[in-house]
């Protein structure tokens, strides 16, 4: 149990040597509910909790290939191919990763784009701009990539928009993505 700390529910632990290291290891990580101290020691307490597991990974082409823009105004760009998505904080539909616990996450995103276009998109946090990543040359393809981590509250959304007047490219080899996982939650 102390080694690896498997996930638990409402587990009783009795043992005064072992509840007290789990207890030093569940207050540093808060993940305690119920507290329980009879007596003058610890002798049982209750634990209630679950470990949330979180990341996904897309990419923009559902199997078809082909240009995603330009459009007139920024579009939030929806990735329907599904590599992962543990937690299912990432919504396939809507294009939108909502926070489900608060915590540091970390999200990466990339793009192919043909000549002659800007290729040019923005990790957006409940709105408003946070990185974005650019690419043009007057032929051939580009392609570019960033990263952030980021400090979220439970209901933060983060999306990808694809600028306006800008175009990017995606096919079965799946060169435009997004990923996201959390890092920790506190």
């Amino acid at each position: 149990f102390l080694t690896g700390c498997p996930p638990l529910r409402a587990s009783v632990l009795t043992a005064p040597s072992v509840c007290s290291l789990v207890c030093m290891w569940c207050f540093t990580s808060r993940m305690v509910r119920r507290w329980n101290f009879p007596g003058c020691g610890i002798k049982k307490y209750h634990l209630d909790f679950i470990y949330l597991k979180v990341a996904f990974s897309a990419s923009l082409s559902g199997g078809e290939s082909g240009h995603t823009g330009p459009y007139s105004t920024d579009v939030t760009l929806v990735y329907k191919h599904i590599f992962t998505n543990i937690g299912h904080a990432y919504n396939p539909a809507t294009g939108f990763f909502t926070a489900p616990v608060r915590g540091v996450y970390h999200f990466r995103f990339s793009l192919y784009g043909g000549g002659g276009r800007p290729a040019t998109v923005v990790l957006h946090k409940n709105g408003h701009l946070i990185a974005g990543t650019h690419s043009v040359q007057p032929q051939g393809t580009v392609s570019s990539s960033n990263g952030v981590s980021l400090s979220l509250e439970v209901g933060d959304v983060i999306c990808i928009k694809l600028n306006a007047n800008a175009w990017i490219f995606d096919d079965s080899f799946h060169h435009s993505t997004f990923s996201g996982q959390m890092l920790f939650s506190f």
